[in-house]
């Protein structure tokens, strides 16, 4: 009975989670996406009804804040590929204050987590490690021209590490080469 609310309330910081991602993803120089009132306002009146009309009512404290913090962060990186430790520790401090700040309609911390790991999975990705950027045009994968999306599909997918491409960016002609991935979990 008490997991039920807890799914409940990680349920309702996932669904305001999902509901920010449905929107393009970030990059690490775009603008990160922020809570609209109309989200932060359906996230108190979900406490509010959560916490007076569920079977078994349960307070919207320091301990369930907590655990949807914990659940928050295992739903966005369960295997910690992506959140280092530091990123832990740099929101420990909202940890058991989630509740209030629902309340208070400030999800300042659940979108700072999202963003953060939105920035670390745009970090670790292919296009990352190349070095492409927003606007970039590629001319040649290993070589080959490039003339359309299923020829650079295919390109990608043949060769798992170490892609040679070759773009103009802003009219200059560059060749990048794709590094090494690396990858700090947290433990």
């Amino acid at each position: 009975m008490e997991i039920s609310l807890r799914k409940t309330f990680f349920l309702i910081a996932l669904t305001l989670s999902c509901a920010a991602a449905a929107k393009p993803a970030p990059t690490a120089g775009d603008v990160a996406v922020k809570p609209t009132p109309t989200q932060a306002q359906t996230a108190v009146l979900a406490a509010r009804f959560l916490t007076r009309f569920h079977y078994k009512p349960e307070a919207l404290d320091a301990k369930m804040s907590q655990q949807i913090f914990d659940r928050y962060l295992d739903a966005l990186d369960s295997d910690r590929l992506f959140l280092l430790q530091s990123d832990v520790d740099r929101f420990a401090a909202s940890r058991d204050k989630l509740g209030d700040a629902i309340y208070d309609q400030d999800l300042t911390a659940p979108f700072a987590i999202f963003n953060l790991y939105v920035q670390r999975v745009a970090e670790h990705s292919r296009a990352e490690r190349i070095g492409l950027k927003m606007g970039d045009q590629i001319r040649k994968v290993d070589g080959k021209d490039m003339t359309n999306i299923a020829d650079l599909r295919k390109a990608a997918s043949a060769k798992e590490k170490g892609l040679i491409i070759e773009i103009n960016r802003e009219g200059t002609d560059l060749k990048l080469e794709e590094k090494a991935a690396q990858t700090q979990p947290v433990k």
